[in-house]
């Protein structure tokens, strides 16, 4: 079970359910599958949890040319995670201390000679260490046999036998024609480490253009795109080992040596920037690995297959019409078009940026994550799988670029462990840095400014762990977050940049976890959004910004970022407040936004006189004024008659007249309806005369109004004015 329902008024039943099973489909065949509830029979050889990481072995050298491995490392936690009939996992942790840090999950499966592994390679210390370097790290499995294979592009096998000397397959750049061009044009053909000056990117190219083959240091064979599986065998049993998009992760390679076939996500062979690689403070970054076993006869068409199948795992959905009716997605559009998937095919990326790895790339890279993020929208509207896969490589992207993984980190025991630098996002000094290396993922500002749909999507789709845990640990910063934002309420001028995506993140946080602790810090970031709009205009925060030169601005599309969080909580409480600040917002938006340089409505200026030109000609003409009455005591009582197709009653009450809009020359005289008072617990609609009683009314002058909702939601018009002078 993946999640539950958590949309008000639902009951807390099962939303997304995650279905593991045993599929036996012939060669260009088909088969159906029926999910109906009842037990199945257990499977004749029930999966068993791996002692430990099972057959595989993790290997790491360190700056310093010592290999450790993961017998050397102390401290490791182990945890059996699933135990069903069909699928086991175990899940293995090491702490970011000194050699290495990992966390690994190995699934192994019923009647099955596999083990598939997800290994996070980790720099997430809980003190300051500033970048971890290292030469080479890998993951090996021993194997019987003397007949190696590996894996080019699909077709392109090189196989031989096993000698005293290494046989390994390099990909060091992308295979592009634009391998070794540098510049936002190509930004998507190489790897570009942060050095101080183009000088130093320009003498780290790649050293050749795709990848190559070499047997006791002399090149066999070279080509563009690898499959990257590697294989040893006796005939009769053949161990294979791939690694999910290898390619795409380059620079990587695969290798054989006698009794071992072994996958360097992070190879030795890499000569740039001193032939160390490294990972940023506060990151990590995952591979996948499968290892299988094949009986029989062995050929580079059987590799090709696993390699493809490791890349493309299956994706299921139920349907357009599914998702639209449950809202189990919110609302996905029409399906578009046929799916541009082709069985057979080998794309050589299905996503942008440079090389996925968490090192190098450029800031402007989509893949790292900033507030760029990936829905399941592309997916759900064509059915291309495709879509699930870029959704996938971008999730796994996110779980490791996010720049508050630190090791055990709880709140609120430690929520004086991080400041807040710019933007309120979590911060601590980036360390040291190797020379001809820089920073390139610690930007603690990116962190409230990340929206990360791919991480919550790719849990309902895919299951995965990695994914769970980043969601734990959102949950963890966010309550930090929400608090600090209520200890500093003046801090944070420009909100929707601060704002605009952390409620978002907490909302999909809790539809996961179902906590009530988030629970909790999604009222309180309702408060913090509540006090933070201007209640005469509507605009959230103001700020100074390039787009809009030494002018104070508000962003339109930053707005409707904050406005999409209140939205994910109004699914949560259908909060009245929160439906009304979102109309405040978007009427702020259609009336006083401006074009900005990009051709759109971005740049709002605050100064009135240079916005005037952009106002509403047409106004809320000035409402009637009510009757002038007063009370003697904190409770009123209110009639009026309800029209018969009312389906809700919204009462409020302001200071003043209330309008729908009274920026920019009713501010002095009128309040606007959405920022007034609301009254608690309005009847049900009764068609006719009806009455209730408004207790609490702070004492002054109160002016009072009604207005109702049909079925559909469509609001009514203002009522008549009613005021009142409460002793």
């Amino acid at each position: 079970m993946l999640e539950r329902w958590r949309e008000f008024g639902d009951d807390g039943s099962i939303k997304w359910l995650l279905v593991t099973f045993l599929a036996d489909c012939p060669a260009k065949g088909a088969a159906t599958y029926h999910l109906r509830p009842g037990s199945n029979p257990a499977p004749k050889t029930p999966a068993k949890p791996t002692e430990g990481l099972g057959p595989l072995r993790l290997s790491l050298t360190d700056a310093d040319g010592k290999t450790f491995t993961g017998a050397d490392l102390k401290d490791v936690k182990t945890e059996v995670v699933e135990t069903g009939p069909v699928r086991a996992c175990v899940m293995l942790e090491a702490p970011s201390a000194a050699p290495f840090g990992y966390i690994a999950w190995v699934y192994t499966y019923a009647g099955l000679e596999r083990a598939d592994l997800i290994v996070v390679l980790k720099n997430t210390p809980r003190t300051t260490s500033g970048p971890f370097y290292f030469d080479d790290f890998s993951v090996a499995v021993e194997a019987d046999g003397e007949a190696y294979s590996l894996g080019g592009g699909p077709g392109d096998t090189y196989s031989g036998r096993t000698d005293a000397g290494a046989v390994y397959l390099y990909q060091a750049g992308d295979g592009t024609e634009n391998w070794q061009k540098l510049g936002q044009e190509y930004r998507d053909a190489m790897i570009l480490g942060w050095g101080e000056a183009k000088q130093t990117i320009l003498a780290n190219l790649p050293p050749f253009r795709g990848y190559q083959v070499k047997t006791g240091g002399e090149k066999a064979g070279e080509g563009d795109s690898a499959l990257g599986w590697v294989a040893l065998g006796n005939g009769k049993r053949t161990t294979v080992l791939a690694t999910r998009w290898f390619l795409q992760n380059y620079p990587s390679a695969v290798e054989v040596q006698p009794g071992k076939v072994i996958s360097r996500p992070f190879p030795k062979y890499w000569d740039q920037y001193g032939g160390l690689h490294w990972l940023d403070d506060m990151q990590r970054k995952r591979f996948d690995i499968s290892m299988q076993i094949v009986d029989g006869a062995f050929t580079g068409a059987t590799g090709d297959r696993i390699a493809l199948a490791w890349n493309r795992p299956l994706v299921a959905h139920c349907g357009y019409d599914w998702y639209g009716k449950t809202g189990a997605v919110g609302n996905p559009n029409k399906p578009g078009g046929k799916p541009d998937y082709k069985a057979g095919v080998f794309p050589v990326r299905f996503t942008p940026g440079n090389s996925w790895r968490s090192f190098g790339g450029d800031v402007t890279d989509s893949i790292k994550r900033r507030y760029h993020s990936t829905r399941m929208r592309g997916f759900l509207d064509s059915a291309d799988p495709w879509g699930a896969y870029r959704l996938l490589a971008d999730m796994e992207h996110s779980c490791g670029m996010n720049c508050f993984h630190v090791d055990d980190y709880q709140y609120p025991r430690d929520k004086d462990m991080l400041n807040y630098g710019q933007y309120c996002g979590t911060f601590r000094s980036a360390g040291k840095y190797h020379p001809g290396t820089a920073h390139h993922g610690f930007f603690p500002w990116n962190v409230p400014h990340f929206q990360v749909w791919e991480v919550f999507h790719g849990w309902r789709l895919f299951g995965d762990p990695l994914a769970k845990r980043t969601i734990d640990e959102f949950a963890q910063y966010l309550r930090g977050y929400v608090a600090w934002r209520q200890e500093h309420p003046g801090h944070l001028v420009a909100g929707t940049r601060a704002d605009g995506h952390p409620f978002t993140n907490l909302v999909e946080g809790y539809r996961v976890l179902g906590r009530e602790d988030l629970l909790e810090s999604m009222h309180d970031m309702a408060e913090v959004s509540w006090k933070q709009i201007n209640k005469q205009r509507g605009n959230y925060g103001v700020m100074a910004s390039w787009e809009g030169g030494k002018d104070r601005c508000e962003k339109p599309f930053m707005m409707a970022q904050v406005m999409e969080g209140l939205r994910e909580y109004w699914d949560i409480t259908h909060s009245e407040r929160t439906a009304d600040q979102i109309y405040g917002m978007a009427d702020f938006i259609l009336t006083e936004s401006a074009i900005g340089q990009w051709g759109y409505k971005y740049v709002v200026m605050i100064d009135p006189e240079a916005n005037k030109k952009h106002l509403a000609d047409s106004l809320a003409q000035a409402e009637k004024d009510g009757k002038h009455l007063s009370y003697g005591n904190l409770a009123w009582a209110m009639a009026w008659t309800t029209p018969v197709d009312t389906a809700r009653i919204q009462v409020k009450y302001a200071g003043k007249p209330m309008v729908e809009r009274a920026w920019p020359d009713k501010v002095e005289t009128h309040d606007n309806w959405w920022s007034a008072t609301h009254v608690a617990n309005e009847p049900e609609p009764k068609p006719g005369a009806q009455t209730m009683v408004v207790e609490g009314v702070p004492a002054g002058r109160r002016v009072f109004a009604i207005r109702g909702f049909d079925a559909a939601s469509n609001r009514s018009g203002l009522s008549n004015m009613v005021a009142v002078d409460v002793k």
